[in-house]
């Protein structure tokens, strides 16, 4: 019998959203393919669980992965997990999920935690859809795309942003838009988790006098009218 990779989130900070079902899935599998095994044995050494450990990361080679298929042909089960949050979501692990489908293997998803879920969750205005984007890009013309798509797309816009970019990210593309309703996210289920809410300007100038530093989920909403031409 073939074993089954299981694709499993894990916190996004806080160790205490750990589900048995996620503490039973990590006992049971063999391998644990890890984004930075260092983080994992952490959350290992917190289980109380001592398994084989692995780097994975979307630089794996093919060789890897196939030794990794061959492994779940002969019976052995691996769970992936990324260093917070969903593998495959802005996480490595599709790439792999891919060539494991591929092979006619089995994939069984262990859901937990997301940073994105848990912003749309608050983001406390009226909406239908939700597009999640990934880091912001770091390519000018992207960047441009990423920001015309708030007014085209209606609903909830989210994208992660860096503590070195996310006040620049602002000045260059969000001050203007006072039509944009903005909800920021740091350090979200941390010890200091903090929300900035309202326009650009006022989200900017409420980061400003904050402490600038940690992870940062952004959500953005296009709302009321918009500005002519």
């Amino acid at each position: 019998m073939s074993g089954i990779l299981y694709v499993v989130a894990t916190p996004i900070g806080n160790l205490k959203d750990i589900s048995q079902r996620l503490r039973e899935t990590l006992e049971a599998v063999a391998v644990i393919l890890a984004e930075d095994t260092r983080v994992t044995l952490r959350l290992l050494n917190h289980l109380g669980i001592k398994k084989r450990l692995f780097s994975y990361t979307d630089h794996a080679s093919e060789q890897q992965e196939d030794k990794i298929i061959s492994e779940l042909e002969s019976g052995v089960s691996f769970a992936l997990v990324t260093d917070a949050g969903t593998p495959g979501i802005s996480d490595p692990g599709h790439l792999l999920v891919e060539r494991v489908l591929a092979a006619g293997l089995g994939v069984i998803p262990v859901s937990g935690p997301s940073a994105v879920a848990t912003l749309v969750s608050v983001f406390g205005k009226p909406h239908t859809a939700h597009h999640f984007w990934g880091f912001f890009p770091t390519k000018t013309k992207k960047q441009k795309e990423l920001v015309a798509s708030i007014d085209l797309l209606s609903g909830i816009h989210v994208f992660f942003e860096s503590p070195f970019r996310i006040l620049k990210t602002l000045e260059k593309y969000f001050l203007d838009k006072e039509h944009y309703h903005l909800v920021i996210g740091r350090e979200m289920t941390k010890l200091y988790e903090t929300f900035y809410r309202g326009t650009p300007q006022a989200v900017y100038e409420q980061l400003k006098a904050g402490v600038v530093k940690g992870e940062f989920c952004v959500g953005v909403m296009a709302q009321g009218s918009r500005p002519k031409a």
